[in-house]
């Protein structure tokens, strides 16, 4: 990382600008370790952070604008939650029918891989808001005023990366296959686009590269691990563009 490291305090923790080469430092009282919660990854500038309770919710650390989602005991595998089973406070069930019990902190650090927004809400109150879910590979989402998480049932396993372009959610699986997700109507709609299998692919990325306006085109990024005597891990990146018109 380019310029100055700054120094990360309880509640401070740096963010580095590509434009200015630069880096930061802003108070972020929502990270310090006394609150115990976990960052789920950023989207429009905003910040989704987990909280020991159900609490889930998404911040501007820049305007201090806060937006609150369904809470983690609203999705589709809960079956239960009760805070008074200390330490088995969620029942959840799995794809193949049987239920597990998982305490608080093991469902926040454990359940959300990813989040991914359709628009900012600082400029959009009718966002969506997409997350990719650890271990079984859902995808779920919601829409802004929502009580409760929905499951995309027809995209199960597409949860390497997520990105949103030109009105729909796209989802990449391990193999490189990617889905294409209508959450706009009152049920989800999910059509796919077929591409060459990626073997050896460690990780694999959407993205949305510069393009001229009303281009639609996503570039497909794989990851591919690499060893070199002398270097302890190195990586090497393919990319391609995907129509998506």
């Amino acid at each position: 990382m380019a310029g100055q490291r700054k120094k990360i305090t309880g509640t401070s923790r740096p963010f580095f600008s590509l434009s200015a080469n630069k880096s930061h430092s802003l108070h972020l009282p929502e990270s310090s370790p006394h609150r115990r919660r976990r960052h789920r990854g950023s989207s429009h500038g905003y910040l989704a952070f987990l909280d020991e309770s159900p609490d889930f919710f998404l911040l501007n650390p820049l305007t201090r604008a806060k937006f609150h989602l369904p809470p983690l005991s609203s999705f589709p595998n809960v079956v239960a939650f009760d805070f008074s089973d200390v330490g088995r406070e969620y029942s959840l069930r799995a794809p193949n029918g049987d239920v597990s019990t998982r305490s608080l902190s093991e469902m926040r650090d454990l359940l959300i891989k990813k989040v991914v927004l359709s628009s900012s809400p600082s400029v959009d109150l009718n966002f969506i808001v997409l997350a990719i879910l650890n271990q079984t590979g859902d995808l779920a989402f919601c829409k802004n005023g929502y009580r409760s998480w929905l499951f995309i049932e027809d995209a199960q396993s597409y949860c390497e990366d997520a990105i949103y372009c030109n009105g729909l959610f796209y989802a990449v699986n391990k193999l490189g296959q990617i889905a294409v997700c209508d959450v706009a109507g009152e049920f989800p709609r999910v059509s796919f686009i077929r591409t060459p299998p990626q073997i050896g692919g460690d990780l694999l990325y959407l993205a949305e590269p510069a393009k001229e306006p009303h281009a639609r085109e996503l570039a497909y990024v794989v990851l591919v691990a690499c060893w070199d005597p002398g270097v302890v891990m190195c990586y090497k990146t393919n990319s391609s563009n995907i129509d998506v018109k």
